[in-house]
């Protein structure tokens, strides 16, 4: 994951919820979808149940290629490609780990990156970057939540649930928790 992860504040929920015992979080601030899994070997995913991937926001804010399509492959710069890789790079390692891939949540207005609606400077909304997340899942049969969809955080209570128009705060961080919870043990 990216900054949400690495700020480990939604793990407590999703453990309460899932009734999952402990958790690695390997989340690094800034992180894009294409450098997710780069420092992954075999090895790493031995004994882990689950997986979970979160991103896409800094590939809206400060991503560095076009969405591409459904067919690219995994080696292609387009955000098809970066998530098809990273699929394919946890699921190379460990074939049986349960995968479940989170888009990427409402944003406001963050430093000098675009804010939603805009396009960033590749032409790309967070939707297309979530939908581009979505297909590739679909196609590859990795569960992948709509985080951006159904969480209900949006432009009109951003102030409620994060601390920066961005980062979830305790409360915005339990109902993402609670959220990708539910999903896991619907799958």
């Amino acid at each position: 994951g990216d900054s949400f992860t690495q700020l480990n504040l939604y793990a407590s929920k999703l453990c309460e919820v899932t009734g999952l015992q402990q958790t690695k979080n390997l989340g690094v601030s800034g992180q894009i979808l294409r450098t997710m899994a780069d420092k992954l070997v075999s090895g790493d995913l031995d004994g882990i149940d689950i997986v979970t991937i979160w991103g896409g926001t800094n590939d809206y804010g400060h991503g560095n290629c076009a969405l591409g399509s459904l067919a690219a492959p995994k080696e292609t710069v387009t955000t098809h490609g970066h998530v098809r890789s990273l699929l394919d790079k946890v699921l190379s390692i460990n074939p049986t780990v349960r995968l479940f891939f989170f888009t990427p949540t409402n944003r406001g207005q963050f430093g000098s990156e675009p804010v939603p609606p805009a396009l960033n400077s590749y032409g790309l909304s967070i939707q297309s970057i979530g939908k581009a997340m979505l297909d590739v899942c679909r196609e590859m049969g990795v569960p992948c939540l709509d985080v951006g969809g159904q969480c209900g955080i949006n432009s009109y209570n951003l102030s409620l649930y994060t601390t920066d128009n961005l980062h979830p705060n305790q409360l915005g961080a339990d109902k993402l928790g609670t959220l990708m919870a539910k999903f896991i043990n619907n799958n």
